[in-house]
């Protein structure tokens, strides 16, 4: 890859007199993520594809990566203001993927690959209750073979193991219940964010709640905004 700048000193200076509108911000960025994305592309994906028999660390990191990798290529498709709720969503997403490599990166928690990786059972778990409950409760909304066999059988073979692994992770809660946690390490983003250092929490805690209007119900990331204000959020996120 080559990355050549054909632009004179002259086409710099001139630069510095154009008025940065939101519009303009926010090509300058997709511009730097279509590279990033090209960078990735061409020169790091090669080398994760040359990793052999990857161990648990390896596999982690591998896949945060390719999910933040993902909504990067998602931000080059979606690049008008009415995407801003899944431009400003899947900033959310990218953050809290980004620390969750920070923390294994720093290794805050001992077993942190351990709980990333167990944790990707326990959500599994939590949902498969989920369904086998509701179509439980509810048998005339269910069909035959039952919606809910495949979780069934998901519990009867792995439900014991993963309790087993939680205990071990995570302990059990005053009411002497195996703790399930949200998240693997056990915290929220701002409690997440603490664990690494003030630069961390400083990024989450701009435009925190901007990106979680976007992600959940309600109207507070739309009422009383103009075009030109979500034009920014686009840019920002």
């Amino acid at each position: 890859m080559k990355i050549i700048n054909e632009l004179s000193d002259d086409d710099m200076l001139r630069s510095t007199t154009i008025p940065h509108s939101t519009s303009l911000l926010a090509g300058a960025w997709l511009c730097l993520i279509e590279g990033c994305d090209l960078f990735a592309t061409e020169t790091v994906n090669p080398l994760i594809q040359l990793w052999k028999g990857m161990n648990q660390r390896e596999t982690a990191f591998a896949g945060l990566y390719y999910r933040i990798l993902g909504f990067c290529k998602t931000m080059t498709v979606l690049n008008a203001v009415v995407h801003q709720q899944s431009i400003t969503s899947a900033e959310r997403s990218v953050l809290e993927l980004y620390v969750d490599m920070e923390l294994l990166h720093r290794n805050v928690f001992s077993n942190g690959v351990d709980q990333i990786v167990t944790h990707v059972d326990v959500q599994k778990l939590k949902a498969a209750r989920r369904v086998v409950k509701f179509y439980a409760d509810n048998p005339d909304l269910d069909q035959k073979p039952s919606y809910s066999m495949p979780h069934q059988e998901f519990l009867a073979k792995w439900a014991d193991l993963t309790m087993q692994k939680a205990e071990i992770l995570w302990g059990k809660d005053k009411k002497n219940k195996i703790v399930l946690p949200d998240h693997w390490s056990g915290l929220n983003l701002p409690e997440r964010a603490e664990k690494i250092d003030k630069a961390m929490q400083d990024r989450v805690a701009q435009g925190y709640d901007m990106r979680n209007f976007a992600v959940h119900t309600g109207l507070a990331g739309v009422v009383n905004f103009e075009e030109a204000h979500l034009e920014m959020q686009c840019a920002l996120s």
